[in-house]
């Protein structure tokens, strides 16, 4: 059996957000604020990010019922 080299949707979201959290991982060091202050905006972006992946599992199940709804309704 040969591997396969296929890019995925997962693989392409998982680069975008590996991307997207290391250029503001740079930022953060980069940028000209006190430690001080650098971390509590940190804290605070950690704390919303973690608000909103507690929501994911809902909102994956939200999603998936109601797509599941749709391809069960009668076509006109």
């Amino acid at each position: 059996m040969e591997p396969t080299n296929r890019i995925t949707t997962k693989h392409i979201v998982i680069a975008a957000l590996s991307g997207g959290v290391v250029g503001a991982l740079a930022a953060f060091l980069l940028t000209p604020k006190s430690g001080r202050d650098t971390r509590r905006q940190l804290a605070g972006y950690f704390n919303d990010a973690k608000n909103t992946v507690s929501r994911v599992p809902e909102a994956f199940k939200s999603a998936s019922h109601a797509a599941g709804e749709a391809l069960m309704e009668p076509r006109a």
